[in-house]
């Protein structure tokens, strides 16, 4: 699907923007200049899309958006690391935070400029979905009725050269435009720093950091280590988030559409307060302990989900809520536990953020795969 082949240029942006970024970071001194082009490329980007009138051109700004985000997320990331050294907990859960915020918060500034579709026709795995006078597809593109816009199971049919309707923009504009000129702000605070500090000053870490000289064994070990658990906890966040609806309405429960996305607005929900609330308990307790609490709650979601949750709808809710809480804060809390052993730069960020993209790009798509199959089979 179209859908999909966007998506995917998307994350091949973001995996070569955070091993490029990586590298850029490491041998720029002028940080927080990269930060400012990475975050204006962003808004460029953000701005650029809804007015694409060709899959190429909507690939290839959604390649520059990605490519931008995995070098800015390396960049932000190491940063804050740098910032406040070993006592950086509370702000890297801070940092965290606000990714569990903005993903609550963005489908609220998009929603009130979605119109109602419908689906039109559907024939052999194809169809196309209108909403009122014009047709409406995920990324924003309107066009005249008489171009209707078809998905199929090969890609994307029909004509989409002939543009926009001469009497309104498509309202999903609005909602990129809103967006756009929020990252423009963001770009301005980081063109300001960048103006008070054109230099790194961050440098300075503490003295224990310097002392961490650990052979290369131990490091790769880490770094391997990190990597594969990044990959299976990103990749699960998003793939369980994505896929949990579908679960609910087309596995054994049977549920409507509606209970589905409300599950999904839970897992969300308890995501978004779990990561708020592990700001605080970075105070107040090591790493080590936030990590073994995580994978508690996790654990206990996830024998939840796996024996209870096909057969009673409140034990999805539960199994639902549990991993929310579980997994929201354990990126960021490994990456500080890791931190005390090694000295982590963007380089070896850029590893961490590489496998955390490749899960988010593998597990839901075996997730799909699965829940296709079984669909299938019942």
């Amino acid at each position: 699907m179209p859908v999909l082949l966007l998506l995917v240029f998307l994350w091949h942006g973001y995996l070569v923007g955070s091993l490029v970024g990586g590298v850029l970071f490491d041998v720029t001194p002028r940080k927080q200049f990269l930060m400012t082009v990475f975050n204006f490329l962003i808004a460029v980007s953000l701005l650029a899309v809804p007015w694409c009138r060709s899959m190429g051109t909507i690939a290839g700004w959604l390649v520059i958006n990605g490519l931008s985000m995995g070098a800015l997320d390396t960049g932000l990331n190491v940063c804050c690391l740098n910032l406040w050294g070993q006592d950086c907990g509370p702000f890297y859960q801070a940092l965290h935070f606000m990714y569990g915020f903005g993903s609550l918060l963005a489908p609220l500034i998009a929603s009130p400029f979605l119109d109602d579709y419908h689906e039109t026709t559907s024939v052999n795995d194809s169809m196309s979905f209108t909403c009122n006078t014009s047709t409406w597809d995920p990324v924003g593109l309107t066009v005249d009725t008489t171009n209707i816009l078809t998905w199929d199971s090969v890609g994307l049919t029909g004509n989409i050269s002939n543009g926009y309707q001469n009497d309104k923009f498509p309202s999903i504009t609005y909602a990129y435009t809103i967006i756009g000129i929020y990252a423009f702000v963001v770009t301005v605070a980081f063109f300001i720093v960048c103006i008070i500090s054109p230099l790194d000053a961050s440098g300075n870490k503490n003295e224990a950091n310097k002392t961490k000289q650990n052979g290369f064994m131990f490091i790769s070990m880490i770094v391997t280590l990190t990597f594969l658990l990044l990959f299976f906890e990103t990749g699960t966040e998003i793939g369980f988030a994505q896929m949990v609806t579908a679960y609910s309405v087309k596995g054994p429960l049977k549920l409507t559409a509606v209970v589905g996305s409300y599950i999904t607005s839970a897992y969300w929900a308890a995501f978004t307060l779990s990561r708020f609330s592990s700001i605080f308990l970075a105070i107040k307790f090591s790493s080590l302990s936030v990590v073994v609490l995580d994978l508690t709650f996790f654990t206990a979601g996830t024998i939840v989900l796996l024996f209870w949750a096909g057969s009673k709808e409140w034990c999805l809710w539960l199994a639902t809520i549990l991993l929310g809480i579980g997994i929201a804060s354990l990126y960021a809390t490994v990456i500080t536990w890791v931190e005390r052993y090694i000295d982590i730069t963007n380089k070896v960020l850029g590893l961490f953020a590489t496998g955390a993209a490749f899960g988010e790009m593998v597990i839901p798509l075996t997730i799909s795969w699965f829940l296709g199959k079984s669909s299938r089979s019942s």
